[in-house]
C-alpha cells in the first residue's frame, strides 16, 4: 500500500498524491510550480536587498558577490529541475529537492568557518593594536617628562616684578 504523500496545494484545497500515482515507486518527488515560483520570487528579493546593502556599502564587495552567487545557483537550482535531479544524485539525496537543503547546510557552515577565520584575526589585529597604543603612549610621557625637566623653571615669587624670573 503506498503511502499518500501531500505534493500539491491545488484551488479546490489540498490533495493528497501517493508515489503510485505519480508513476511508481521510484517516481521523484516533485516541487509544484506555485512552489517553483514562491521561491524565484524570494530570491528575488533577497538578491534586491543585497544589492542595495552593498548600495549603501553596509555589505563588502566580497561578501555582496559571495551572496548574489549563492542566490543564483539557488535560483538556478529551483528553475531547472533537469540540474537539481543531476545535483541529488551526484549528492545522494533521496529526493532531489533535499539537495537544496544539503547545499544550504553546507554553504551556511562555510559561512560560520569564514566568519569565525576573520573574527579570530580581528581579535589579533585589536590585541596588536592596543599594544601599540600603549607603547606610543608610554613615549609620549617620557618625551614629555624629559621635556619638562629640561624646560627652565619659573619662579612664580619674581615673576611679574619686572625683574628676571627665569632661574639658572
Amino acid at each position: 500500500m503506498p503511502i499518500p504523500l501531500p505534493l500539491s496545494l491545488l484551488s479546490s484545497g489540498a490533495e493528497l498524491l501517493s508515489r503510485a500515482e505519480l508513476g511508481g515507486e521510484d517516481a521523484p518527488v516533485r516541487m509544484t510550480a506555485y512552489g517553483q515560483a514562491v521561491l524565484l520570487v524570494l530570491i528575488t528579493g533577497l538578491v534586491a536587498g543585497v544589492l542595495r546593502l552593498m548600495a549603501q556599502r553596509r555589505l563588502t564587495m566580497g561578501m555582496g558577490l559571495f551572496w548574489l552567487s549563492a542566490m543564483a545557483g539557488l535560483a538556478a537550482l529551483v528553475a531547472s529541475r533537469t540540474l537539481l535531479v543531476f545535483i541529488g544524485s551526484m549528492l545522494g539525496t533521496l529526493y532531489p529537492d533535499a539537495a537544496i537543503r544539503l547545499l544550504a547546510f553546507v554553504a551556511l557552515l562555510f559561512v560560520q568557518i569564514y566568519f569565525s577565520v576573520r573574527i579570530s584575526v580581528q581579535e589579533q589585529r585589536l590585541g596588536d593594536l592596543g599594544q601599540a597604543v600603549a607603547l606610543l603612549e608610554h613615549e609620549l610621557r617620557n618625551e614629555r617628562l624629559k621635556t619638562a625637566a629640561a624646560a627652565p623653571k619659573v619662579d612664580h615669587d619674581k615673576a611679574g616684578s619686572g625683574g628676571n624670573s627665569l632661574t639658572p
